[in-house]
């Protein structure tokens, strides 16, 4: 998000508020954030915009830092914020982070303190898993009862911060006499405008939806949503900036919140009591805490009592909700509690145990009664990993001392961390993973112990330790993960959890190996934190800042190139090189000696400008040759595809006036063996194309005279 945001952004608002108001009080405070971000702070800027202002996919094509295409760039960034900070952190006294992504600086045994503001839900597997792994930070909760489902981990909890905002000047008080209700929130399941809308129409009182619809929600929009908006009493506003949720939010009679997510906090609610609205909401997560039912809202989990409560709720007094929610949820309210924590950090003294700043409770008016809150389960089950044994019955190696034999002296224990976004080994493309799966294999059949960390549905001999069900591209993860915890946010991506798993997998197992071999740069963050020698293979071109830039950070780390000449773009890092090792294959038993006779020449590769299939297309014209190309469209190469190689491969009239005899006779050939051109390409006349399609024989005479003309040669592929 932009510092300051200016409409959806809750965890950006608070960071923002927060940073000014440390600096008004005279610290000394530097902004890791994005370039375009305003701030009295001294800005530090680790990305040119906000990420949801790039065009990640065109700016990123190929994600170095995550050696995977698909990624679309935001990880490259993360990482260069966690090394901007790490080379300045003996300027500081204490450093503040806001997502999981960032607690990798924790591992780098930093001389100032980490601390940590937890901002996001705490029930899920990934974030007791990362919870477990680094006992030692310093955590901030930002609502009591976001500790609970992790309240059997023996975490650092230092206070609970509540969320402040500069509400003051942000927000007047309204007066709530606009005769409507108000819903802000995303137009989500989780939010479940739905059933706001039903206690609308059933109170027979208009609803003002003030929210956008995030790629992920779409169709649950479409679908549940939109129908329900040509009701009369119902009416979209769209997403708001603060001018407009202030005159929305201060003319309703109160706020209707009929969460279905355990928020650990939510801006919503102090938003709507800045103008002196009162919530009706559920009893769940953080509301107990901001709510107090009779004073400033009510709380139910029955939609019948909720229509009688937004009709009430118009009887509450908004200038004691206004003042209640500026005492204790201003932005100088959670500074103070901010500065109790840097301070304590900084002098070394002990951390809390129990939280120290929870606002006061006062007691509803009399004649009401508070809802008793819904229980909560006090903990969550662990994700389970899928662990699977190799093969128990050894391979004998043979006594040969040849190319393949066992290597001298005793059996090794490896850990292979392979990459996730590929399968392994891969069907189609995918270099890497199939080097990574071959090599595994032989190293097992050599009799050592190796355990490969990737997709569950890996097929190996080694043993399996699966962190993602299946390759991350094969996932639909968009659609999956509606909050992607360990990202600490809601881009496209969630892939991230599965490579975090990853890191924290092998730091927990590093002693059970003798040598963790990475095959990501991502998996080089890891390396401080394990006990045993990371050696990580070189699979990416060189060339980039970004190549540079992490192993410049990484250049002690002992690393594998796969060429000499892949060394040479950053020969004046003095990197630590282990050696180069050529990339090998079982070439044997996979590929046979061809005779050569087809007719026609080959092209092997993705269809991206790297690779420039258009130089192959006009040589094999040139030559009056035939070509045959075999490869895939990436997701970054899509554009240039379409626009450049797919123009060169349409089919001349000659052939479409024989639909649909040769309907799939393309150039672009994903099964090779369904068609076959019979004899070379001439130069004018006439050629023969069979095939086998539908069940049926066919055989299409054309003429080939304009064929191999510039611009006109589908006969000639």
């Amino acid at each position: 998000m932009p510092l300051p945001p200016v409409h959806y952004g809750g965890n950006a608002r608070v960071i923002n508020d927060l940073t000014n108001e440390l600096v008004r009080r005279g610290h000394a405070v530097t902004l890791f954030a994005a370039e375009n971000s305003v701030t009295p702070a001294q800005l530090h800027p680790v990305v040119p915009r906000a990420f949801t202002e790039m065009d990640m996919a065109a700016e990123n094509p190929r994600t170095v830092l995550m050696g995977d295409p698909w990624e679309i760039g935001r990880n490259r960034y993360y990482r260069r914020q966690i090394i901007e900070a790490q080379k300045r952190v003996d300027q500081f006294d204490v450093i503040h982070i806001h997502l999981y992504t960032q607690w990798l600086l924790e591992g780098a045994r930093l001389p100032a303190p980490v601390l940590m503001t937890l901002h996001n839900e705490l029930d899920t597997p990934e974030a007791r898993a990362i919870l477990r792994q680094f006992p030692g930070i310093n955590l901030v909760s930002i609502s009591n009862d976001q500790r609970l489902p992790v309240a059997d981990l023996d975490l650092r909890w230092t206070q609970t911060v509540y969320h402040g905002l500069e509400l003051e000047s942000r927000y007047q008080l309204g007066r709530g006499d606009g005769g409507y209700l108000a819903f802000l929130g995303r137009l989500a399941p989780d939010k479940d405008p739905v059933r706001a809308i039903e206690i609308a129409r059933r109170a027979g009182i208009p609803l003002r939806l003030i929210g956008g619809v995030g790629p992920r929600d779409r169709r649950y929009f479409e679908e549940h949503v939109q129908p329900l908006l040509d009701h009369p009493l119902i009416h979209w506003e769209g997403e708001q900036d603060d001018q407009g949720k202030n005159e929305i939010l201060g003319g309703a009679s109160a706020l209707i919140a009929p969460t279905a997510f355990r928020e650990p906090f939510g801006l919503v609610y102090i938003e709507a009591g800045a103008v002196g609205t009162p919530v009706v909401s559920r009893p769940i997560g953080s509301l107990p805490e901001i709510i107090v039912p009779g004073m400033n809202g009510f709380l139910t989990d029955d939609t019948d009592q909720m229509v009688e409560d937004v009709q009430a709720a118009a009887d509450l007094d908004r200038e004691a909700i206004r003042r209640h929610t500026l005492d204790n949820y201003s932005v100088e309210r959670m500074a103070d509690g901010y500065e109790a924590v840097y301070r304590n950090l900084r002098d070394g003294g002990p951390a809390p145990q129990t939280p120290a700043f929870p606002p006061p409770r006062p007691q509803p008016p009399s004649g009401s009664a508070a809802a008793p809150s819904a229980p909560r389960d006090a903990t969550a089950s662990p994700g389970q990993l899928e662990v699977r044994e190799r093969p128990a019955a050894p391979v004998t190696p043979e006594p040969e001392a040849e190319a393949g034999a066992p290597a001298a002296g005793s059996p090794l224990s490896i850990a292979m961390m392979a990459p996730l976004g590929i399968p392994i080994p891969p069907t189609l493309y995918g270099g890497a993973g199939r080097v990574v799966a071959e090599l595994t294999d032989e190293l097992v059949r050599r009799g050592h112990d190796v355990t490969l960390l990737g997709p569950a549905n890996a097929a190996t001999t080694a043993r399996l330790l699966g962190v993602s069900p299946r390759p991350v591209t094969e996932m639909g993860l968009a659609e999956q993960f509606a909050h992607t915890v360990l990202m600490g946010s809601r881009f496209d991506a969630a892939a991230g959890r599965y490579w975090r798993l990853q890191l924290l997998e092998i730091e927990k197992r590093s002693r059970d190996f003798d040598v963790v071999h990475a095959h990501s740069y991502w998996h080089w963050l890891v390396a401080p934190r394990l006990d045993v020698p990371m050696v990580g293979t070189l699979h990416n071109v060189l060339t980039s800042p970004a190549a540079r830039g992490i192993l410049q950070r990484f250049r002690d780390l002992p690393v594998v190139s796969i060429s000499d000449a892949q060394r040479e773009p950053v020969a004046d890092l003095h990197l630590n090189w282990a050696g180069t090792v050529h990339n090998g294959l079982d070439l044997r038993s996979r590929y046979e000696l061809g005779t050569g006779d087809g007719g026609y020449v080959a092209f092997l590769g993705r269809l991206s400008p790297d690779k420039d299939p258009l130089t192959a297309i006009d040589v094999a014209i040139r030559a009056g040759i035939p070509l045959k190309i075999a490869g895939r469209v990436g997701g970054a190469d899509a554009e240039f595809f379409e626009n450049r190689v797919r123009p060169r491969l349409r089919r001349r009239r000659a052939l479409r006036d024989h639909q649909p005899a040769v309907h799939r006779l393309v150039a672009v050939r994903h099964s090779l063996d369904r068609e076959a051109v019979q004899g070379p390409l001439p130069d004018s006349g006439s050629i023969q194309v069979r095939g086998r399609l539908d069940g049926r024989d066919h055989l299409v005479q054309v003429l080939a005279q304009e064929a191999v003309q510039p611009g006109h040669h589908d006969l000639g592929q």
